[in-house]
């Protein structure tokens, strides 16, 4: 009985010894909708990040800020032109944002737009495909794409969690995705501590970003 687990073990170990390695499956082509990581393309870097932070107030009050696709003024940009109806999927803002490589017209299509009763909600854009790639102001690379999606969930009575996450490809890293997102959500709470909605515990925002 021994001898014959003995001997089992050892022509599984043989058999292992002998089996040919399985190719790692290739990642799936970067989009709004693909499982991550992601493949960007060739001349292009593959860059994820998340951002989530307690506010303190109300997610009926964080909503009617941060959830409007057309008037993003929290973002510390407003549109200078946009198409189709606001917070519809489709619509679709052009703004100017600051990056490390200068300021650029930055143009993207609302994905998705919800909003439940107790406030919480979800909002999913993309950098506008046919506006790309956006080449450097330098010559040095391009923008081929970025996802981002905001998500709101009412906590209690006075907090809410916001989670903001995002994915890209780009040559190097012309954006940094977790400091300009701590720095908007700090802009919403000041604005919401301006008018008068701040009346829970916030907490500090924590990140995470593969570069």
């Amino acid at each position: 009985m021994k001898f014959s687990a003995i001997l089992s073990t050892v022509t599984l170990l043989a058999l292992g010894a002998t089996a040919k390695p399985t190719a790692a499956p290739s990642l799936p082509a970067c989009d709004a909708n693909t499982p991550l990581p992601c493949k960007c393309p060739s001349s292009a870097d593959y860059a994820e990040s998340i951002t989530t932070r307690i506010l303190g107030v109300n997610a009926k009050d964080a909503e009617k800020l941060m959830n409007d696709f057309f008037h993003p003024e929290w973002l510390g940009a407003s549109p200078w032109e946009t198409r189709g109806r606001d917070n519809v999927v489709g619509a679709i803002r052009t703004s100017e944002f600051q990056t490390s490589g200068g300021l650029y017209n930055v143009t993207e299509k609302l994905l998705e737009h919800t909003v439940k009763a107790d406030g919480s909600f979800k909002q999913r854009f993309e950098h506008h495909k046919p506006t790309l790639p956006l080449a450097y102001h330098d010559g040095s690379g391009f923008f081929y794409g970025y996802w981002i999606t905001i998500e709101a969930r009412f906590y209690s009575k006075y907090e809410t969690q916001l989670t903001w996450s995002a994915h890209g490809c780009e040559t190097g890293h012309i954006q940094n995705f977790s400091q300009f997102h701590q720095w908007a959500l700090g802009n919403a709470l000041e604005i919401l501590t301006t008018n008068g909605k701040v009346k829970g515990v916030t907490s500090g925002a924590v990140s995470a970003q593969n570069f």
